[in-house]
């Protein structure tokens, strides 16, 4: 986001090729969000979970890591 380009590099117009722990957290919310929803409603299709472990576990802890891969594990065998 821009915020977080200009508060690592000065200036809202660079970009920087990381991104910042507000969208990680993002990304999780929406996967474990479409995952439980596909539990309920099949027709609306699951999310895979993309983000790794090292980035997943300082956000949200280790045992939530793990229930929100067996949670995608669990929508993606109801497809």
């Amino acid at each position: 986001c821009t915020a977080y380009n200009y508060e690592r590099t000065g200036s809202p117009n660079r970009r920087v090729t990381y991104i910042c722990q507000m969208h990680r957290a993002r990304v999780l919310a929406q996967c474990y969000h479409h995952n439980r929803k596909h539990l309920v409603h099949p027709e609306h299709a699951p999310k895979k979970m993309y983000i790794p472990k090292d980035w997943a576990v300082p956000i949200v802890g280790e045992e939530e890591y793990a229930r929100l891969l067996a949670l995608a594990a669990q929508a993606h065998t109801k497809i």
